[in-house]
């Protein structure tokens, strides 16, 4: 008797919320009490998402890594065979080869941070935030990013500097990804535009980009197998949301359509409520 397996991805929606499982289905043939003509058949359906996950971060933590490394590898290469080089051009490619090494390192931090996060067992260390000087250096970093070429980061005018309590690396992680994702999703001459609000005891972050999300991308947008960039790429909304709801006791949300393009936002609380105590 013939054992078959396969690998499914199936979707549940409870009345509160969905849920989404990668399953692996086994069917096994049997007779009951030997008698041939009663075929039964052993069903057994084991979640896997642990697994694809991990297979999933694996694949983009060494595509990225590998792509970076090139870039790297390629940088120094050509300091070797422009010798004599003058003063200018060296300093323009050191510069590149140091922001290089940078996105190396925290692409690194990254995928520890998430494994750590899907784990349970990321530290949180909370200390006194400032909204716009976060923004501000978040837009900074991002500014010099390969992404942002030819697009424009800009901080709202109306912005309120707001003080509150949260991880600044985390927090780092979240607006830093909205920050990406949406001069990703931009074209050439865009302008992405970040700003920062308080609202009654909370503060909220918002990156807004004039391009609008399909709507079969605004559905799964969330769910931690989906990618907006193709097969096992990109971790950036799962990260959000997981990062946000897990770690921040915040919230993150999004709209999206023709006539006002992309916002992402993240809403925080002013104070730090540790819900392990």
């Amino acid at each position: 008797m013939a054992t078959s397996s396969i690998e499914t991805r199936q979707e549940y929606a409870p009345s509160r919320g969905a849920a989404a499982f990668d399953l692996r289905i086994t069917t096994t043939p049997f007779n009951f009490n030997a008698e041939d003509n009663a075929p039964f058949t052993m069903f057994a359906a084991v979640d896997i998402s642990g697994e694809k996950r991990r297979q999933a971060l694996e694949h983009i933590f060494f595509h990225d890594i590998a792509n970076t490394a090139g870039a790297i590898s390629g940088l120094t290469e050509l300091m070797l065979i422009s010798k004599p080089i003058d003063p200018d051009q060296s300093e323009e490619l050191v510069t590149m080869l140091h922001q290089t090494s940078d996105r190396l390192i925290d692409e690194i931090t990254a995928q520890r941070q998430l494994l750590a996060a899907e784990q349970g067992e990321l530290a949180v260390q909370p200390e006194m935030v400032y909204s716009v000087g976060f923004l501000q250096r978040m837009m900074d970093v991002y500014h010099n990013h390969h992404v942002g070429e030819g697009k424009f980061l800009r901080l709202d005018a109306g912005s309120a500097q707001v003080a509150f309590w949260s991880d600044e690396a985390i927090l780092g992680r979240v607006i830093g990804n909205m920050m990406k994702n949406a001069l990703e999703a931009s074209k050439t001459g865009d302008t992405v535009t970040a700003g920062c609000e308080q609202r009654e005891q909370s503060v909220r972050f918002w990156v807004h980009n004039p391009q609008p999300m399909p709507r079969e991308v605004q559905l799964q947008l969330f769910q931690r197998s989906f990618s907006t960039k193709g097969s096992n790429r990109g971790l950036g909304t799962y990260s959000m949301k997981l990062l946000t709801e897990n770690y921040l006791n915040g919230q993150v949300s999004f709209k999206s359509n023709e006539a006002e393009g992309t916002t992402f936002m993240a809403t925080y609380p002013l104070e730090w409520a540790d819900e392990t105590e």
